[in-house]
């Protein structure tokens, strides 16, 4: 969802029915621009569901983040297995932590700032034995450094689940994650 908001603080929820074992996380992630309207570009996406429970490692195989002079790759990573997550990496290269639910459903975000334009592979490695994940990825345009807001990592113990986000800088884009046990979801 890109939110432009020129004046001040703009507050949206995101509400998630039917939301019973579910975690959410909602990031933002600021636009570069210097002019009244430059949003953050999606460039490119891709997810894959892992369903080998296996491996301590999950792979988005191949993913190709375009060349930008803002660029920003995010990749969103759920699981429904009680596990924590190692390391995210695009290429070999660490991806820092943006939000993460740190319970026993994972639903965490990870971006890099200014990666390397090219194809590679996005690796999930997992403190455990393995679990059942999705990873999505997506390659951003004209993104500002770093995270903008996030919204509290929040478990669902309810029939719903409202997530809120206050934007504070202009042409936000916010991406929502979420995962939920049993349901097949993923991200």
């Amino acid at each position: 969802v890109q939110v432009p908001a020129p004046s001040g603080p703009t507050t949206y929820t995101w509400t998630i029915p039917s939301a019973e074992a579910c975690d959410a996380i909602l990031v933002g992630f600021a636009s570069a621009g210097e002019i009244a309207s430059d949003p953050v570009l999606v460039l490119n996406s891709d997810e894959v569901y892992d369903n080998d429970s296996g491996t301590s490692v999950s792979t988005l195989s191949s993913f190709e983040v375009i060349a930008d002079p803002n660029g920003k790759l995010v990749v969103t990573v759920g699981s429904e297995d009680a596990d924590t997550i190692s390391s995210v990496t695009y290429g070999g290269v660490a991806l820092t932590e943006a939000a993460n639910t740190g319970t026993t459903r994972i639903m965490g975000v990870y971006y890099l700032d200014d990666p390397t334009a090219g194809t590679a592979d996005i690796v999930v490695t997992w403190s455990g034995g393995g679990v059942r994940c999705r990873i999505g990825a997506v390659s951003l345009g004209n993104a500002a450094d770093g995270v903008s807001v996030t919204a509290d990592a929040v478990a669902a113990v309810t029939a719903q689940l409202d997530v809120d986000l206050t934007t504070t800088a202009k042409d936000t884009l916010v991406i929502a994650a979420f995962t939920q046990n049993d349901q097949t979801n993923g991200t």
